[in-house]
């Protein structure tokens, strides 16, 4: 079992040790001959900084420092430093990094105060999708960003949901270990096969390496037979899916398969271990996926992302899914415009790809204006019961773009971006929650007395947006 002494012992150095996982990563990496300079990376965290240093002072500003505001405004400071970090990585080794960077995001949060741990943990996730967009608009890698996002709201998710329900310190950092150990089957499967040898033996290693740390750390660290068996089952899954779906193939039929399988899993793991559960299924299936390098069938997890982000929701604001009908007309307003929200964005920037200048950048920073405003209007106009079907349907984002087919090559910008988007609003939707507090069950009176103003902004930064945005292309254009 897992003691109090040597967790804390442990605590301490996760974020060091996974950071070290991330440089090993990086240099390692081997960049072909032919490749493309890497070029716009210091513009690109310029303007993910700024952007994080403007939110930081506005929360400061709005509630001083020992606020929720705050709290998460550290949380996000956090991510978007992980995600500017994954972007200095080199393409070759970004996907394995960020697991490893994901982990010491998540390590270095998990040193703050346990009374404002929560804000924390949800505003990184929202700064690391922030950042992660403002850099890929600006600078347009050839691997997305994108990734680092997706793999810490894995890593969150678990530590947040097993320290909710679990006694035991060490399930509040179960999440960064088995992320850790990702990061480091990884960057052994790139010693492993530094001759020359076949991609394929890598991944292989890379995932024998990652079920073997998943149950040492379930049979020994956690004492839990089914925490390892249900990571175990989310990288037999994500395997199934891999080989189910092809990341250059365009047939629709297959992604729906995969959801259905993703929330069979979601169902299982909820059933063992409730939330938890499904958590450490979706750190399997995310890793295991990450660490063949299939975007079409990550993207295929949204479902199930969508409900761990929804048990998340739920572990703040319990009395907002009480009572959930999704069968009325609020919830599945609510789940619509979840499914649609993720989708806007990368659609702009996928018709912009070729566009220079700084239009299309400043352009994306406005895109952040608008998809902040969107859950406040959601809290104030749909009430808890839209914004729990909000939550949920922003995991049938990724989903929706899983059908589209390969068009824009593997992890590559924008595709990506749907899923690290949707995790990023669900997160942000949790904490903006809590900030409006009683304003979520205003009378029509003054919800219309707050909703003209917020109406008259959002068309305001639609029209400067319009102004501001070149003209799409009619063809689109690949990055790879």
């Amino acid at each position: 079992m897992c003691g109090p002494g040597r967790s804390k012992c442990m605590s301490t150095l996760l974020p060091i040790l996974a950071l070290a996982l991330a440089l090993a990563a990086a240099l390692l990496s081997k960049q072909p001959a032919d490749s493309p300079p890497d070029s716009g990376r210091a513009a690109a965290s310029i303007w993910a900084v700024a952007v994080t240093l403007i939110l930081f002072l506005a929360a400061f500003v709005w509630q001083g420092w020992n606020s929720d505001a705050t709290h998460v405004a550290i949380g996000l400071a956090a991510g978007a430093l992980a995600a500017v970090m994954c972007r200095w990585v080199p393409p070759g080794a970004r996907v394995i990094a960020s697991l490893g960077l994901a982990a010491g995001c998540e390590g270095f949060v998990l040193w703050a105060p346990a009374e404002w741990k929560l804000m924390a943990q949800l505003g990184a996730i929202a700064g690391a999708a922030l950042a992660s967009w403002v850099i890929d608009v600006r600078s347009k890698p050839l691997v997305s960003t994108s990734v680092l996002p997706v793999a810490l709201a894995a890593v969150v998710s678990v530590d947040l949901l097993g320290g909710k329900s679990q006694t035991g310190d060490g399930f509040a950092v179960s999440g960064t270990l088995l992320a850790m150990v990702a990061c480091a089957a990884g960057v052994l499967g790139t010693l492993s096969t530094m001759r020359g040898a076949r991609a394929v033996y890598q991944q292989a290693i890379a995932i024998g390496l990652l079920g073997l740390g998943a149950f040492i750390i379930g049979w020994r660290y956690l004492d839990m037979r089914e925490a390892w068996m249900l990571v175990v089952a989310g990288m037999v899954v994500g395997l199934v899916v891999n080989w189910l779906m092809d990341d250059n193939d365009s047939d629709a039929l297959r992604p729906l398969i995969a959801a259905i399988l993703w929330i069979g899993l979601a169902t299982i793991g909820f059933g063992l271990l409730k939330g938890y559960g499904m958590a450490l299924g979706f750190i399997g299936g995310a890793a295991s996926l990450l660490l063949v390098g299939n975007v079409r069938a990550l993207l295929s997890m949204g479902p199930l992302a969508g409900l761990v982000m929804y048990r998340v929701f739920r572990e703040e604001h319990v009395a907002a899914t009480r009572a959930l009908d999704i069968g009325q007309h609020y919830a599945l307003i609510g789940l619509a415009a979840g499914a649609l929200m993720p989708l806007m964005p990368v659609e702009w920037l996928r018709t912009r790809l070729s566009a220079t200048g700084g239009r299309v950048p400043a352009a994306g920073v406005l895109w952040v204006v608008l998809l902040t405003a969107v859950p406040v209007a959601a809290a104030l106009v749909l009430g808890p019961k839209g914004v729990v079907g909000f939550v949920a349907g922003l995991g049938f984002a990724s989903l929706l773009e899983s059908i589209r087919g390969a068009e824009m090559g593997r992890l590559v910008v924008p595709r990506l971006q749907t899923l690290s988007l949707g995790l990023g609003l669900a997160s942000a939707t949790t904490f903006i929650f809590q900030f409006l507090g009683d304003n979520t069950q205003l009378t029509r009176e003054e919800k219309t007395a707050i909703l003209t103003p917020l109406a008259i902004g959002i068309l305001v930064v639609v029209a400067v947006l319009l102004i501001l945005s070149p003209k799409p292309k009619m063809k689109e254009v690949t990055a790879s």
